[in-house]
């Protein structure tokens, strides 16, 4: 397990601020995933933690938005973390994942928004 953890660990020193942020969608995409499939197979114990992780990710990413560079996109981006992270939240207060595929749905158009703004960027 040291060796998973320490190329995980190099390979997110290693990219730009671009690449982990989508490094972080996809990883929010993956735990809501595993959170809802779990919930599906009765585990609400893996659900929760799931839930954990991917609220506690939406909470970076919303203290590192810049408003100084694009306002109104990091407004708008301020309501849709916020608004994960409230559902998130009330997942775990019932024990229960009937939020979790909108939060999903939300969280795949984001990463699919910033995997266009990316490549789009790096390749002019």
């Amino acid at each position: 397990m040291k060796g998973i953890n320490a190329y995980r660990n190099a390979r997110v020193e290693c990219a730009s601020p671009k690449q982990v942020l989508l490094m972080v969608f996809q990883n929010i995409v993956m735990r809501l995933e595993q959170g809802i499939d779990a919930y599906d197979e009765g585990d609400t114990d893996i659900l929760l933690e799931r839930s954990r992780l991917t609220r506690r990710l939406y909470g970076e990413l919303l203290v590192a938005l810049d408003d100084s560079h694009a306002p109104e996109l990091c407004a708008r981006l301020s309501r849709l973390y916020t608004w994960c992270i409230r559902q998130l939240a009330e997942a775990e207060r019932e024990r229960d994942a009937k939020n979790l595929p909108g939060v999903l749905k939300v969280s795949r158009e984001l990463l699919a928004g910033w995997e266009v703004a990316v490549t789009s960027r790096d390749a002019a």
